[in-house]
């Protein structure tokens, strides 16, 4: 959630990727939220976040821009268990996009067709017979 990100950066919050990648890995648990859920963006936040698209040109570009996306996605199928090769990567990492992208948009816009989509998509991965972790995601050491 590109737009997220950028918005948060313009109304006061900075995000620095290179702090974080600095980081080792305990340093960065601790910085997370200790409550669930863990969102990209907080209901005490929308309002802020609003308020910027309305008032900050290129934060309303970006988002008409994420919008223009959302609404491609909309008519796009669910991730299948499909590998490529030996990965399942690319369908994991399409359907992570596309929630987080219509599932984040939803929360600003309330609109439901956004939220449905989000939810197919997460069903769909969940019947997934596995995640084809040998190759396809690292584990960490025990």
């Amino acid at each position: 959630m590109l737009l997220i990100f950028g918005v948060r950066s313009a109304c006061g919050t900075v995000f620095s990727c290179r702090a974080a990648n600095s980081r080792a890995r305990s340093d960065i648990l601790a910085t997370l939220r200790h409550s669930h859920p863990r969102l990209y963006l907080l209901d005490s936040d929308l309002p802020q976040v609003k308020k910027a698209i309305a008032l900050d040109p290129v934060i309303k570009e970006w988002y008409d821009e994420l919008e223009g996306v959302a609404e491609k996605m909309l008519t796009e199928p669910p991730a299948e268990y499909k590998l490529t090769g030996p990965r399942l990567l690319s369908q994991s990492r399409a359907a992570l996009r596309r929630i987080s992208t219509l599932a984040g948009l939803y929360r600003l816009d309330g609109d439901r067709r956004k939220e449905e989509r989000a939810r197919r998509e997460l069903l769909a991965i969940s019947a997934f017979p596995d995640w084809h972790a040998p190759l396809g995601l690292p584990r960490e050491p025990p």
